[in-house]
């Protein structure tokens, strides 16, 4: 099976907290960057432009908030909460999120998650040609 990428975009309005994501992201080969976006509203262009398979999202952001936006996923990707509030993990969880990273996000932590995303990830992967084939009765 060939090794896919995973297809990632940061939404942060932080630029340095985007800078080490980008830094971090460049440094595990199985992750694409895509795009960076500063706000929700640019995220979800891209989610409906794009195929994009893991988002590192921060929750607190001017106009739609992480956690709006978590409400208006149709499609979810992996999601990776990046923050430095811990008081949403409950909430965030009941969206089914992936991972929850406080900031500072240490190196070993952003790894530690993506190396679960990956896992998952290949999962999927494994799993997409049964789902494509007819149910023969």
């Amino acid at each position: 099976m060939k090794n896919e990428l995973i297809r990632t975009i940061i939404v942060d309005d932080d630029p340095i907290a985007t800078r080490v994501l980008e830094e971090y992201i460049r440094k595990i080969e199985t992750l694409e960057l895509v795009k960076s976006c500063s706000n929700g509203e640019d995220a979800l262009f891209v989610l409906a432009q794009n195929e994009i398979d893991l988002i590192f999202l921060d929750m607190e952001m001017p106009g739609i908030s992480g956690m709006d936006m978590l409400k208006t996923l149709e499609v979810t990707p992996f999601i990776i909460i990046t923050t430095s509030k811990p008081d949403y993990a409950v909430e965030a969880f009941e969206f089914q999120v992936d991972d929850y990273l406080v900031k500072p996000i240490s190196p070993q932590r952003f790894v530690k998650a993506v190396e679960r995303i990956r896992h998952e990830f290949e999962l999927r992967q494994q799993m997409q040609p049964i789902q494509d084939q007819p149910i023969l009765i």
